[in-house]
């Protein structure tokens, strides 16, 4: 999926409430393979390079390294 996609993907989740626009709170570890990536829906395979960001009381998001990039840059322009 190319990143102007993604994006979309991402500001949509974001204005629905389903992405949070907080950051997270600390990057953990990634879970099994098999989990599906909150940005793009595309499911974790092996191989895949997964940021895996947890919030305060949130469960972690399951995130490929890209689609965080996209995100965090996506959070931050609706703040400005």
């Amino acid at each position: 999926m190319d990143s102007e996609t993604i994006r979309f993907l991402i500001r949509y989740k974001l204005q629905r409430g389903r992405l949070p626009y907080d950051g997270p709170s600390k990057i953990c570890e990634p879970r099994a393979v098999g989990d599906v990536c909150a940005a793009c829906g595309a499911l974790v395979e092996s191989g895949h390079l997964v940021q895996p960001a947890t919030r305060d009381g949130a469960l972690p998001l399951q995130l490929h390294a890209r689609c965080f990039e996209l995100w965090n840059e996506e959070r931050h322009a609706a703040s400005e």
